[in-house]
This record gives structure tokens, sequence and C-alpha cells, in this order.
């Protein structure tokens, strides 16, 4: 069995996959916030904005980074949604076994 690679490591990362996804910060802010595992994060719209502002890179707690992975993605942002995905996963991916010979 294959691990799977992390797809969020900061806040700043979730706020991309959200939009990507279809949502608007008050809209993401209001969904999470409903999740009761995630009532100790305190997910509302203010510290969501701050959590997320350009440059900020917090980290995410796994549980907020499973949750906005979660998150319906809305039709016609399907594309878009598969594209920032991709992206983050070659972001924080590994070289695939090939690369290391050549090292």
């Amino acid at each position: 069995m294959e691990a799977t690679l992390p797809l969020l490591e900061s806040y700043e990362e979730a706020r991309l996959l959200w939009v990507a996804k279809g949502w608007l910060l008050t809209k993401a802010a209001l969904e999470l916030a409903e999740k009761p595992e995630l009532k100790p994060f305190n997910l509302t719209q203010p510290h969501l904005s701050r959590r997320t502002a350009p440059g900020s890179n917090l980290p995410i707690e796994p549980e907020v980074a499973a949750a906005v992975q979660g998150m319906k993605t809305w039709p016609g942002y399907e594309r878009q949604a598969e594209i920032v995905t991709r992206g983050l996963l070659a972001l924080h991916g590994t070289r695939p076994a090939w690369m290391w010979a050549n090292w």
C-alpha cells in the first residue's frame, strides 16, 4: 500500500484549494465551522481571513486540511480544482525513483 502525499501544509494553500473548488471565504468558513470535529480550531470567517492572508504561511492542522480537501467541488470548477490539486501534489511530492539514479 502506498502512502498518500500531503496536499496542504499551510492555511494559504487551503485557501487556494477551496477557491479553486468554487468556495468563497465566507461560505467556506461556514462549511468548516459546522463540522463538530473542527470546533476546537475556531474557524470563523475573521480567523480564516487572517490565517489565509498572503504571506502568512501558517501551518495547517491535519484535521482542517482533510476537511478542506473533502469539500465539494462546485460545478464548473472541476478543471480548476484538478489543476490546483496537481500543482500542490507536485509542490509537496517526492522525486520519482528514476530521478535519483542520475544524482
